[in-house]
């Protein structure tokens, strides 16, 4: 601090040199053992990939969302032009299955209403473009989502498994009867046995 007062500029000069030279040996060496720095070095190393999967999963759900959301769609389509009277003609079917699954992009032409011999099928298609896959390759990449439904053949699928799941809870509810059954017999046997007892 001293040589930092005196008024001579050159030896001043010399005194800051000096003590320089000294600093940045033992500065490397205390750069090299401190380690205050390293909690944040290494949130930034894992912040990148982590950022990627939460996007990643956020994206996915969308994805997955979109997807229900034109299912949904194709079979009420396929419902209103099979019962109903809204959907007269075939492009009032794929009309009313475009304002039914809400999604950008998706118009009366992404859906492919037909009839068939019992019922009418709705097919929609829909390139899905994703959040993350763009912002990392800075081009869309769309991934087509389709929906098909026939009606009512939705319904015969759904009475099917109704008919199954009926027979199944019919064997569930025979099956409680004989085990009621057994369990009557088995009282009825302990009281006759209560009964032997007391008897003697």
């Amino acid at each position: 601090m001293a040589a930092i007062l005196m008024s001579s500029p050159g030896s001043r000069d010399r005194f800051v040199t000096v003590l320089a030279r000294g600093a940045n040996a033992g500065s490397v060496r205390r750069l090299v053992r401190d380690c205050s720095g390293a909690v944040a070095v290494e949130f930034l190393i894992v912040l990148g990939p982590m950022l990627l999967l939460l996007l990643g999963i956020f994206d996915i759900g969308l994805a997955m969302l979109t997807e229900a959301r034109i299912n949904f769609a194709v079979e009420a389509a396929a419902k209103c032009g099979a019962i109903g009277a809204t959907c007269a003609s075939l492009p009032q079917t794929a009309a009313y299955g475009a304002s039914i699954a809400g999604l950008p992009g998706l118009d009366a032409s992404g859906f492919l209403v037909t009839t068939a011999t019992c019922g009418i099928n709705v097919t929609a298609t829909y390139a899905y473009t994703g959040v993350v896959l763009p912002a990392i390759t800075r081009a869309p990449v769309p991934v087509t989502l389709s929906g098909d439904l026939g009606w009512p053949g939705a319904l015969e699928y759904r009475l099917t498994r109704f008919r199954r799941l009926k027979q199944y809870l019919s064997q569930v509810i025979a099956r409680c009867e004989r085990l009621a059954g057994e369990a009557e017999r088995i009282q009825e046997a302990e009281a006759n046995v209560g009964r032997g007892g007391r008897s003697r």
